[in-house]
């Protein structure tokens, strides 16, 4: 965020810049700061992928797995209900998560023998389940372009369902 670059201490201000995960690589890199990385070993995206509209998501995924050199680490609400958080654009259940994830990052593989071990690290005691989930990816190679491409064109399509007042995003993808 915007904030972030100006609250960032000092010392690290010059690595900091503001980004929009939602929207398409090109554009985002287009703005970064020459200086920054454009690959980082590992990713992290923690309590962040909600607050995307669910046309944005395939986009935010694609930049995620172009991003990762090796490790993408990220937790995601699952739970299906709707919690009133008018911030929360997409709340959806773990399958679908990780059917968007094996479409537009098909260079990710999961890794659930790591998500098995933060599961029993982080959850209470007396807690089987939480409304959402850690997700373990290991980049494997580049994204394909195909991938790229198609989440350009779900991300301007979107767009336009949106300005035009038809996209809806309180538990369906888009209206068509």
């Amino acid at each position: 965020s915007f904030y972030v670059e100006e609250a960032a201490p000092i010392d690290i201000r010059d690595r900091v810049s503001h980004g929009d995960l939602g929207r398409p690589y090109e554009e985002c890199m287009s703005r970064k700061p020459a200086r920054l990385q454009s690959k980082f070993w590992l990713v992290t995206c923690v309590e962040c992928l909600e607050h995307v509209f669910p046309w944005r998501v395939p986009t935010a995924i694609t930049n995620l797995a172009r991003t990762a050199e090796k490790w993408l680490f990220l937790t995601v609400p699952t739970n299906t209900q709707w919690d009133g958080n008018m911030e929360h654009l997409c709340i959806r259940e773990n399958q679908w998560w990780h059917d968007k994830f094996a479409q537009f990052a098909p260079n990710l593989l999961r890794r659930l023998d790591y998500e098995d071990i933060f599961r029993r690290v982080c959850m209470p005691p007396g807690h089987s389940t939480w409304g959402w989930q850690f997700f373990v990816y290991e980049v494997r190679g580049e994204l394909p372009d195909e991938c790229v491409q198609a989440t350009v064109q779900e991300y301007y399509e979107g767009e336009r369902l949106y300005k035009r007042g038809e996209a809806v995003y309180d538990g369906v993808e888009t209206a068509r």
